[in-house]
C-alpha cells in the first residue's frame, strides 16, 4: 500500500544500453500497397491532395481495430519532382471497451534546405542542428 517500485530495463529482460524499436507499418508496405492507401488525388498548381482511405489506415495505425478515421488526407506541394511541404492529417475516434476519444492529428512536414540532411551513426551524441544552419 502507497509503495512505489521502478523496474531496471535488466529486470524486465534489456540489456543495458539496449536501443529499443518501434515497428513502422508505412516501411513494411511495397509501393502497390502505398499506392492502394490512396482512394483519389487532385493537382492544384503545385499542390496534390490525396485522399487517403480512411479504413486501410485505421488498421495500420491500430491492428486490433480500435480506431475508426472518418477522414484522412495528405496534401503535399511538388515541384520539379522534389517535395517541399507535406501535410497529414486525420479525424476520428479510438474505443477501447466503452471508453471512447475522439482523434484529430495533422502532421506538417517543411524541408528547407534539400540534400542538406547529416544523419548522425551515433544517435546517443547527436547534437541537434536546426535547419537554418
Amino acid at each position: 500500500m502507497g509503495t512505489k517500485t521502478q523496474s531496471t530495463v535488466d529486470k524486465i529482460g534489456l540489456k543495458k544500453n539496449s536501443k529499443l524499436n518501434t515497428y513502422n507499418p508505412f516501411l513494411d508496405l511495397t509501393n502497390d500497397q502505398l499506392c492502394e492507401l490512396f482512394d483519389s488525388s487532385k493537382k492544384e498548381n503545385d499542390t496534390y491532395t490525396f485522399k487517403i482511405n480512411t479504413s486501410k489506415l485505421a488498421t495500420l495505425l491500430d491492428n486490433m481495430g480500435s480506431i475508426k478515421l472518418d477522414d484522412a488526407t495528405l496534401e503535399a506541394t511538388i515541384k520539379n519532382k522534389k517535395i517541399s511541404h507535406m501535410i497529414l492529417s486525420f479525424t476520428g475516434k479510438q474505443t477501447v471497451n466503452k471508453a471512447s476519444a475522439d482523434i484529430d492529428i495533422s502532421i506538417e512536414l517543411s524541408i528547407k534546405k534539400l540534400n542538406k540532411i547529416n544523419f548522425p551513426n551515433d544517435l546517443d551524441s547527436y547534437i541537434k542542428e536546426t535547419a537554418e544552419d
